[in-house]
């Protein structure tokens, strides 16, 4: 196939103009990672972009005048190949193996064999490739970190006396006013005499077993009372820490993020976490209320502001949004890649993460705080049965904590060590995920397709 005759036909979930209606939902991630590959897609060959074609890619394949590939990014229960070309497919997958079982009754699910249906699979982690590895699948597998956008390697350095504003609704969450006054008696005899006295372990315990209970006691407690101060613009100053997650996806973990921020940071008011909910449209009231309640059920006092916004943010609004971040922030127990945590490195923002699942392949703690994790058993998404058959990861409660405690401090008083972390985390996004680092790979990998037609 000459350069000239390329063509590569590629299917995906949504268009760009339907993105916002599918935020959060199970497979809206793939529509941006399309549109990221998109000008490397058009360098390699003519393009012809369809949106879910499903039983129509026969038609589809054979209306090209030229050889084509045809290329999907989709999770592979939505895949649906043609006769008349190479397939090839760009899944993500956050656990450590495959389906090789029509879960449910439905072959769809069954991974592992339509993996092997397939001519090539794509995938942009080390992690991805193994479980498919691990899993029996013989199509080869080739390794194409997702490209970052350009905007977030031009973000400037963060800049402690900066205050960036972005025109969106949010929610600013805090505990009715007499409470946050002062700490409880308890707690300042605690914090004044007992906890000195305590060796590390100790310490360590009491404070995860007060989040065990801060978690819990709201199934049987009346909610705290909670001042919601809804505004039209996002105002960041300080030190901010943000993330962006689905409450409603168990792998997320944001109970554990939420209780860590606020037990470490109580008595800090110029910090802010700032949770990107997303969701789509039509679930946004429920997303924040589901935090909301969570939040009230806690009843603890803090000086640290908890920020919700749940609207759609554009580019160019999420980039501003690193600009006026510290600090990434991610607590999940599994990932397949979390594109955000990978763009906020790219503008210079070191994070606060586990080095589990896909993050491992390019987080470190030279990029900032790793969380301690360890497996647990779990089941997949797909299992109607919910069968303990993979692993996904339990972070240690105290390592979140300590490591959000160490990072405002290295924020506020060691200006050299955060300039470090965040010159690295940059360096690394850029010689894994920049354009050109990543076009040789995406190159090398279609032609091995392409120069068998």
């Amino acid at each position: 196939m000459t350069e000239a005759g390329r063509v590569l036909l590629v299917t995906t979930i949504a268009g760009d103009e339907e993105m916002p209606a599918r935020m959060g939902s199970a497979s809206y991630s793939y529509s941006y990672v399309h549109r990221a590959f998109a000008p490397l897609l058009q360098r390699w060959g003519n393009v012809v972009e369809s949106v879910r074609p499903g039983d129509r890619i026969d038609d589809l394949a054979r209306q090209q005048p030229s050889p084509l590939i045809h290329l999907a990014f989709l999770p592979l229960d939505m895949f649906h190949g043609t006769k008349h070309a190479p397939n090839v497919a760009f899944p993500f997958w956050d656990f450590p193996d495959l389906p090789a079982v029509a879960l449910g009754g439905d072959p769809r699910n069954n991974w592992a064999a339509i993996a092997n249906e397939l001519d090539l699979i794509l995938t942009s982690s080390e992690f991805t490739r193994d479980a498919f590895i691990r899993s029996g699948v013989r199509t080869p597998v080739c390794v194409v970190p997702v490209p970052i956008r350009s905007a977030y390697f031009e973000v400037p350095r963060f800049n402690p006396d900066q205050r960036v504003v972005i025109d969106c609704k949010c929610y600013v969450l805090k505990p009715a006013q007499p409470r946050m006054s002062r700490r409880s008696p308890a707690k300042e005899v605690y914090r004044r005499f007992l906890a000195p006295r305590l060796s590390r372990r100790s310490a360590d315990t009491l404070g995860a077993a007060a989040h065990a209970f801060a978690t819990v006691r709201g199934e049987w407690r009346e909610a705290a009372a909670v001042e919601e101060d809804v505004r039209e613009s996002l105002d960041l100053t300080g030190v901010v820490y943000t993330t962006v997650l689905n409450p409603f996806d168990q792998r997320k973990n944001w109970p554990d993020l939420l209780t860590a921020y606020l037990l470490a940071l109580a008595d800090c008011d110029d910090a802010t976490l700032v949770i990107k909910v997303a969701v789509p449209p039509d679930r946004a009231a429920a997303g924040v209320n589901r935090i909301v309640s969570f939040y009230r059920r806690l009843d603890l006092a803090h000086a640290c502001r908890l920020v919700l916004v749940s609207e759609y943010l554009s580019d160019a609004q999420m980039a501003e949004l690193a600009r006026g971040t510290t600090y990434y922030l991610n607590s999940s127990r599994a990932e397949g890649a979390c594109l955000p945590l990978q763009d906020f490195l790219a503008a210079g923002r070191p994070a606060i993460a586990p080095r589990h699942s896909a993050i491992a392949d390019y987080f470190s703690a030279d990029a900032g705080f790793v969380v301690e994790s360890h497996p647990e058993p779990t089941s997949w998404p797909q299992d109607p049965q919910g069968r303990c058959t993979t692993t996904w990861h339990r972070l240690v409660w105290p390592s979140l904590r300590d490591a959000i405690r160490e990072s405002y401090a290295v924020a506020k008083s060691n200006r050299v060590r955060y300039e470090a972390l965040a010159a690295n985390a940059r360096a690394s996004m850029m010689e894994r995920c920049a354009s050109e680092a990543v076009w040789p790979r995406l190159e090398s990998a279609l032609d091995s397709v392409g120069h068998a037609l």
